[in-house]
């Protein structure tokens, strides 16, 4: 009886677990320095990398190696272009004010907790109020 417990316990709880890491997904497009496009569900950002899932698959993507997350396409504000090629991380807001600041973690559930470290600090912004995260320039703005 106490046997049959523990196992439906533990059954219920690693189902709570992948469904929470289901839920903690966002839809995103990583787009690495070399200016390949990964069409994915961001789930994380840690010491090794950004946590995707690409067509079911787990993946991890070096910070180095992107230059940019999406989560609405669209255009790049001229300001924000011109920080991104002198090598300045910046964030473009969906409502188009653009913030100056590294991306240094992601956290939280849908929607993700985008953590920024802005000239006057720490600031923490919903991934549904973000449009882009611009980390590195690409390999478009590097070859001009």
């Amino acid at each position: 009886m106490v046997k049959n417990l523990v196992v439906m316990s533990g059954l219920v709880l690693s189902g709570l677990a992948g469904g929470l890491l289901l839920h903690a997904q966002e839809p995103s497009t990583v787009v690495l320095k070399s200016g390949e496009r990964i069409s994915c569900e961001l789930i994380d950002m840690n010491a090794s990398g950004f946590a995707v899932r690409v067509n079911g698959q787990d993946r991890n993507i070096g910070v180095g190696d992107v230059a940019a997350v999406e989560f609405a396409v669209g255009p790049i504000p001229a300001d924000a272009q011109n920080r991104i090629n002198a090598g300045q991380p910046v964030v473009v807001m969906k409502n188009g004010q653009v913030l100056e600041g590294r991306l240094s973690d992601v956290g939280g559930t849908r929607p993700l907790r985008l953590t920024i470290d802005t000239p006057s600090g720490q600031r923490d912004i919903s991934s549904n109020d973000v449009a882009q995260v611009h980390l590195a320039r690409g390999a478009s703005a590097q070859a001009a």
